[in-house]
């Protein structure tokens, strides 16, 4: 059983069957919480500005995803029989030293985003908060500096605090943020909707073959192709014998699934809402939250910002599973934070305790040499006495010869 106000205690070492819980469907909310966001709507525009029509742009985007989202499901398979985090097991193939240069690069390509998609969430924020207090706004209409600092201070709080707790408290708060994230987001979707003119969606050319099988390679990259470094982290809980079907089908419908319905309607606005979509193309977020009315903007942003939290603590949990894949040969009590703020890894996270096990590893070997001494002092000392025997023996036998000669002599 999961408990997740502890700090978690597994790092790069396989996780104990004892440990092991969940169900495969566990795995679903966790991809589905902050793919949701309405960010995926712009990644729609960037397929069909490829030069495709709607109903390619559309069918290629989809193709990508559920392809690339599959190999992520794959692999998370071998996390599930192993117990390790997938920049772990990789180091089956490519051993320990051959290792570092992929989850080095999958360090960086990770953590990248994920500051990205922080800094998404921070203006975010400070757009919020300027609009509910006009007085931090500056003259050009923006968030004074300090609003934006104090925003950023929030959300790496929030995101550090629960990338530090690890994979129990991520799987409890995911599946609640997967339930608001899904919810608001149907409910912006009848605000969406109506910007689009959707008489004008067949009037965008069609595209060649080549272009099409460009649009299935983009969005296999901007997606799915993203997480193959990290899709184990999350299922290296669930029991071993969990069958790989149920984890393949959650994991790959997870993040497949929501990332599908925002392309399709990201498709349909860049041909239907020329002027939104020059907007987007600036300030995605900004522009699409522009379209609803206050009442409903202000809760929905914070739904957005919590998406990105969300999609930040994942991502900079993995990377310090990535880190510490990197840096250790065999990690037993290390909690895997990010090193974007922990290059003191162990102090950070898991020093009290590794310090705390050390010692008693150090309390068993004294043990084992004091038992050793012990050991020795008592055989010495069986050996000290055997040979004050020996001794003993053989001046008594000089005695009685001594004596022998005497009496000889006597005689």
């Amino acid at each position: 059983m999961s408990d997740a106000s502890k700090i978690e205690t597994n790092g790069v070492n396989p996780v104990p069957d004892n440990e092991r819980y969940g169900r495969p469907f566990d795995l679903f909310p966790v991809w589905f919480s902050w793919n949701i966001s309405i960010f995926g709507i712009t990644l729609g525009i960037y397929v069909f500005g490829l030069g495709l029509s709607v109903w390619q742009a559309m069918l290629a985007g989809v193709i990508g995803y559920f392809l690339s989202c599959a190999l992520v499901g794959i692999l998370a398979v071998g996390s599930v029989r192993t117990g390790l985090p997938t920049l772990v097991q990789s180091r089956l193939a490519f051993g320990y030293h051959g290792n570092k240069l992929p989850t080095f690069f999958g360090y960086l390509a990770n953590m990248g985003w994920k500051v990205t998609l922080l800094s998404m969430a921070t203006t975010t924020l400070a757009d919020l908060v300027a609009n509910l207090v006009p007085g931090l706004l500056n003259d050009k209409g923006m968030p004074v500096a300090g609003c934006t600092l104090g925003c950023f201070a929030v959300v790496l709080l929030l995101t550090m605090s629960g990338a530090i707790y690890g994979h129990q408290l991520i799987i409890k708060i995911e599946k609640a943020i997967a339930w608001l994230t899904g919810i608001f987001t149907i409910v912006y979707l009848f605000f969406f909707i109506p910007n689009i003119n959707f008489s004008a969606l067949s009037s965008a050319p069609s595209g060649s073959f080549a272009t099409f099988v460009g649009g299935i390679v983009l969005s296999m990259t901007m997606v799915g192709l993203g997480f193959l470094n990290y899709g184990g982290d999350y299922a290296r809980y669930l029991p071993r014998k969990t069958p790989a079907r149920g984890v393949i089908f959650w994991t790959t419908t997870g993040i497949a699934v929501p990332v599908s319905v925002l392309l399709i309607l990201g498709v349909m606005l860049a041909v239907g809402n020329p002027a939104l979509l020059e907007k987007a193309n600036h300030e995605p977020l900004a522009a699409l939250t522009g379209i609803l009315p206050f009442w409903f903007y202000v809760p929905f942003s914070l739904i957005v910002i919590i998406s990105l939290i969300s999609a930040g603590m994942t991502g900079i949990y993995s990377s310090g599973l990535a880190l510490l894949a990197l840096t250790r040969s065999k990690c037993e009590f290390a909690v895997p934070a990010d090193a974007l703020l922990t290059q003191q890894v162990d102090h950070f996270n898991g020093a009290p305790r590794t310090h705390h096990h050390r010692d008693q590893r150090e309390e068993r070997l004294e043990g084992r040499h004091e038992a050793v001494g012990d050991k020795e002092q008592i055989v010495g000392t069986e050996r000290d006495d055997h040979a004050v025997e020996n001794r003993s023996g053989q001046t008594r036998h000089r005695h009685a010869e001594g004596e022998q000669s005497k009496s000889r002599t006597v005689d």
